[in-house]
């Protein structure tokens, strides 16, 4: 029940509160309505009763009369992992937003990051230089400006490789002297690649997993590429699985390819 009301939720984040009488939920007996609401996370209990005056009703009258008061009646009351999946579904259906887990807060997309300034921040909170094109994270971007930056920042040199190491720039080395397609991957992340080299042209190509569509927290995919490093080394368990899932056409909607 709880997926099935996630995703109306997620639908429903998208559009204007307004009241709608006609409503199935608004039909059922308050007491079923409050045996739904039982079976929700916290999380999702309060964005259900943000969809509409009477379900908020609902909500506030029956859990603010209880005892051991432990359900927030609000957003900002929620603890870390469930406050993260409230806004992961508020901007879920909203691409202008971006649920920030760095500070807890929904941002407005920048539409102009591009070309980049030394005084733009994702986020006032997080540590460290302002972002830009070389020093972007995928743990503070959406997945369009992730797709964006990374297809950019590729295109040179000096801003490193494909595929974090030197396996990529030995790939092209092999490539020139064999002539043959080479293929790799990162050890680091879920990114397949391959190289054709010759004479004349030189193609890159990467197929990179970026997870489902969950939040930071759960997405193991997404994070291996934020925060590489010792922790995210042997995340890519099968190398070409992200390739073959590209040209096989399988979950498509959850991959890139550059």
């Amino acid at each position: 029940m709880s997926l099935m009301v996630g995703r109306w939720l997620r639908s429903l984040t998208s559009k204007k509160a307004e009241q709608d009488p006609s409503c199935a939920i608004l039909q059922l007996p308050v007491e079923m309505i409050l045996l739904i609401f039982e079976q929700l996370p916290q999380y999702q209990r309060i964005l259900l009763a943000q969809t509409c005056s009477s379900l908020r009703a609902i909500f506030i009258d029956n859990y603010k009369a209880r005892e051991d008061g432990g359900q927030p009646l609000s957003s900002g009351q929620l603890g870390v992992d469930q406050r993260s999946r409230f806004l992961f579904t508020m901007a879920y259906s909203q691409p202008n937003l971006l649920a920030c887990h760095q500070c807890m807060k929904l941002h407005t997309i920048d539409q102009e990051d591009t070309p980049s300034s030394w005084w733009q921040f994702s986020c006032r909170h997080e540590e460290g230089s302002p972002m830009d094109i070389v020093r972007w994270s995928e743990e503070y971007v959406t997945l369009p400006q992730a797709l964006r930056y990374q297809a950019r920042r590729d295109c040179c040199r000096a801003w490193g490789p494909v595929a974090r190491g030197l396996r990529v720039e030995i790939a092209i080395n092999d490539a020139f002297e064999t002539g043959e397609e080479m293929v790799g991957s990162c050890y680091g992340c879920e990114t397949d690649f391959a190289v054709q080299a010759s004479s004349e042209t030189t193609v890159v190509r990467a197929w990179s997993n970026l997870g489902s569509e969950t939040t930071f927290v759960d997405n193991q995919s997404w994070q291996s590429m934020a925060k590489f490093g010792e922790s995210s080394r042997g995340s890519h368990s099968r190398p070409g699985c992200v390739r073959q899932l590209y040209e096989q056409g399988a979950i498509s909607g959850h991959l890139s390819e550059e």
